[in-house]
């Protein structure tokens, strides 16, 4: 009995997000503000997972899109707090209901300069993400990895992972 009811709460969840036909708006525009938390993992540990070393920042993102059916063009402006850096993050994202992948390419750049950091770099973003709309506004909740932010250290191979919540607007 229990396994319906939670087959059945998960299913109801699923869907209850997603816009009907006459409901749904072909082309929109909103605004997200997202605070996140940023952790540095080890891809290659010995336990074959990763181990978080450290590095736990904190950075506010504030994402213009635009919306077409189910995809939006998003340029993300991010910065972390911890290192001192501003990110540019162009992206897309695709929506299914409630749920959204999304792909970008961060352009980050450090504003600390010194001889330690490096004072621009590139990537690519992939992450998922939840958007749960309650009218205009909506609450969102993302986690992101850049695989292509791989840096080397005594430690091995270390790849950028964050967790995002915030705030969205639908114009």
């Amino acid at each position: 009995m229990k396994k319906y009811l939670l087959c059945a709460l998960v299913a109801v969840t699923l869907f209850w997000g997603l816009e009907s036909v006459s409901d749904a708006k072909p082309v929109g525009f909103h605004l997200d503000a997202t605070l996140g938390s940023s952790y540095t993992f080890n891809p290659g540990g010995p336990d074959g997972i990763g181990n978080p070393l450290g590095n736990f920042g904190s950075s506010l993102e504030i994402t213009p899109s635009v919306r077409f059916l189910m995809f939006s063009a998003d340029l993300g402006v991010n910065y972390d707090f911890l290192q001192n850096n501003f990110t540019l993050r162009p992206g897309v994202r695709m929506f299914l209901g409630w749920f959204y992948f999304r792909a970008a390419i961060p352009l980050a750049f450090s504003l600390s300069g010194g001889l330690e950091s490096e004072l621009f770099d590139m990537g690519i973003l992939v992450g998922a993400g939840a958007r749960i709309t309650l009218g205009k506004w909506a609450i969102v909740a993302e986690a992101n990895v850049s695989p292509m932010f791989l840096h080397i250290s005594e430690r091995g191979l270390s790849m950028p992972a964050e967790f995002r919540l915030g705030v969205a607007y639908n114009f």
